[in-house]
């Protein structure tokens, strides 16, 4: 469809879709709850879920003491207050707890880590400088960090992060009574945050972090184009990239291993660490290091595969880790970009994007692997532009809302990949890379073997090698799967299979480590318990550390 086409298209259907009482736009119901505490003890333990199996080791992981008095001075100090009238627990996601103090003049967000873990300190101290690259150089809507302190040893005796309060309101908590329009305008601004993000090509892959933060190693940072246009020379030279704090590379016992954690000055290189550490982390010999442990991998070991599994897999994918990358260097660059713009991270004031938040994670990696579609407006159904014709006879309601909330999301999928190809965004170029979902799911695997298992890499080696001529080149594959090998492969993929329909059945409810909110837990619980012996066996889970 031509851009002029589908721009008198849009204009059309935006005056004619049904108010938004009667567009229900599926999105993400991940919302920021309140909590209000009841003295210190709600501000150190979880309080916004339940765990259905192994609560006891969930909820003690998670209680973090602090001396509250300290880290409210510190607030003060860092607003120039002169005291704190109130804190409060707004959120707790997965990996931190989030306080909102009230002080004379005005509020202040204090975020701790929820589980204190070993990256930390490095974890943190890139995400202020992430934050304050995107803020000051990219000129993007991110909160100014006031104060903050990865060491848990300071005074308040826990890592913190001071900042501003996220200007406007949360885009989860009013979405689905924008109207359509509203929503493209939206869109169209996310848009304009992904082109500024890609805009800065990097020649090196890592994490940001200040040159006055001790990192080893680190090198300064190279731009390959597109300078900044709120920066300079001067403010680019107070950030270094640094290695990767990606928790793959920590997590588990990693941190004591000697593993190329960059930064890396191309993305083969990258790919290559990825597969060398996995490979280093199973010839220890020790699981806990392979992998993580949940109750289904506790009943189906052979899934995830013995470490001779593991070995031989990473050998075939470092075998093919040049191919992954692609040719181009404009597709092969280094970029920054916030892989989480869901609803509950993003805050608007007038309809216009206010606050981006939750910058934890995000890195400066290859552009292919890291451009893709927004979870915001993410679809991967049929597309449907316009209203069928069989719509208006429709009488049953629920076919109905199906069909509009398709239409509701083709159209903001189609605006998002509309506004990449009027810019000429690069983005444009990824989104539709020959076989891009296929190599970008066999790095993601490949990355994620602790807690997805061996079973998605392997189909996805499989695929590499079924497209390798379009893929590698001329080259023949430099492995090929034995009958024995696809024969065990097809044999463990039903039972992943039928693991992921579970989950995908329960839509949320529970969580694959037991998760559930406070809400649904009496349901959730009666729901296992509903499953009998097989209920019996996640209820009385207990994890055990691995050897």
């Amino acid at each position: 469809m031509s851009r002029h086409l589908f721009s008198r298209k849009l204009h059309r259907l935006l005056q004619r879709q049904p108010s938004p009482s009667r567009i229900g736009c599926v999105h993400d119901q991940q919302t920021r709850k309140m909590f209000w505490s009841r003295g210190d003890e709600d501000l150190f333990r979880y309080t916004s879920g339940r765990w259905l199996w192994d609560e006891d080791r969930q909820l003690k992981l998670r209680y973090r003491k602090f001396n509250v008095a300290k880290l409210k001075q510190f607030a003060i100090d860092a607003a120039g207050a002169r005291t704190c009238k109130s804190i409060e627990k707004i959120a707790e996601g997965g990996s931190n707890r989030v306080f909102r103090l009230t002080l004379d003049s005005g509020s202040v967000i204090v975020r701790v880590p929820l589980v204190n873990e070993a990256h930390i300190s490095i974890s943190m101290a890139s995400e202020v400088a992430t934050m304050e690259f995107a803020r000051t150089l990219l000129g993007l809507p991110v909160p100014k960090v006031l104060a903050w302190n990865s060491d848990e040893g300071n005074p308040a005796g826990i890592s913190y992060m001071i900042m501003e309060e996220a200007k406007g309101k949360q885009l989860s908590l009013i979405w689905d009574d924008l109207e359509l329009a509203d929503k493209v305008a939206i869109v169209t601004q996310v848009a304009n945050v992904a082109d500024t993000m890609t805009s800065v090509r990097f020649n090196t892959t890592g994490n940001l972090f200040f040159r006055s933060t001790p990192t080893a190693p680190s090198c300064d940072i190279q731009v390959k184009d597109g300078v900044p246009q709120h920066g300079s020379d001067h403010t680019i030279s107070r950030f270094v990239m640094g290695p990767s704090v990606a928790s793959g590379f920590w997590e588990g016992g990693r941190d004591c291993l000697e593993l190329d954690r960059g930064p890396w000055s191309s993305s083969i290189d990258y790919v290559r660490a990825i597969g060398l550490r996995e490979l280093a982390c199973a010839e220890t010999g020790k699981p806990s290091l392979v992998r993580a442990r949940t109750v289904m991998q506790n009943q189906r070991e052979g899934v995830n595969g013995d470490t001779g599994d593991i070995i031989s897999l990473y050998r075939k994918f470092l075998e093919v880790a040049d191919a992954l990358c692609p040719k181009e260097p404009e597709l092969d660059a280094s970029v920054l970009w916030h892989w989480d713009l869901r609803a509950p991270n993003i805050f608007v004031e007038d309809n216009r994007i206010s606050a981006i938040i939750d910058w934890q994670d995000v890195w400066i990696g290859p552009l292919h692997l890291q451009a893709e579609h927004p979870p915001l407006i993410d679809y991967d159904g049929p597309q449907i532009l316009d209203m069928p014709e069989e719509y208006k006879s429709l009488t049953d309601e629920k076919e109905r809302q199906r069909i509009r909330d398709q239409v509701c999301k083709s159209l903001l999928l189609y605006t998002y990949e509309y506004e990449m190809q009027k810019r000429g965004s690069v983005v444009d170029s990824v989104l539709h890379l020959a076989h891009g979902k296929t190599i970008r799911e066999t790095i993601y695997f490949a990355t994620h073997l602790r807690n997805e298992g061996l079973g998605p890499l392997r189909q996805c080696l499989m695929r590499i090698e079924q497209n390798w001529s379009e893929i590698g080149g001329d080259r023949p594959c430099p492995f090929a799967f034995s009958a024995a090998e696809l024969e065990q492969h097809y044999a463990s993929a039903k039972e992943w299979n039928a693991e992921a329909d579970f989950w995908d059945g329960l839509d949320g409810l529970v969580m694959k480590d037991g998760w559930t909110s406070n809400e649904d837990y009496e349901d959730a619980l009666a729901f296992f318990e509903g499953l009998g012996e097989e209920g019996r066996i996640f209820l009385d889970y207990k994890c055990h550390p691995a050897p």
